[in-house]
């Protein structure tokens, strides 16, 4: 009699490890399927461009340069994109950019780029108000220049 109470116990014990251990690997399972979207709802959202390539008048000729839209340029704080892999996973780093030297030419709402940035870089555009750099930022869009 006290042998089976003693096996009945040990059943019951056996199925309470078994439930919690099943709802400890699903409540894990949830956590881990939604931690990409948690940690990308708290990173600062930002609008990008790109620099066009654009032709500048000199005297009797035209010099084509990377340019970007004249009140970014003169902004003062360009913030651009660095790709990099952060423990196995692509992120996108936001940048400031110290050796941006822009040109005298201006054209069409565009200034000249002398060096620091080319057509293929990807510029911060919007958000980058609250950017200090170093830090991860999703991009929400692209953003191309219309001249009024």
């Amino acid at each position: 009699m006290q042998k089976r109470n003693t096996e009945k116990k040990q059943k019951g014990g056996k199925k309470l490890l078994a439930a919690v251990s099943i709802l400890f690997y699903a409540g894990m399972l949830l956590l881990t399927l939604g931690a990409r979207g948690l940690h990308e709802s708290r990173l600062p959202k930002v609008t990008v461009t790109s620099p066009e390539m654009k032709a500048f008048r000199v005297e009797n000729y035209e010099t084509f340069s990377p340019a970007l839209p004249q009140e970014l340029a003169d902004s003062g704080r360009i913030f651009v994109i660095s790709e990099e892999i952060i423990n196995g996973e692509p992120r996108q780093i936001a940048r400031l950019v110290s050796d941006l030297e822009t040109g005298g030419l201006s054209s069409d709402g565009y200034r000249e780029l002398k060096n620091g940035l080319s057509t293929l870089t990807k510029v911060i555009v919007d958000g980058r108000e609250e950017l200090s750099g170093g830090e991860e930022v999703l991009i929400e869009g692209e953003w191309k220049y219309e001249k009024d």
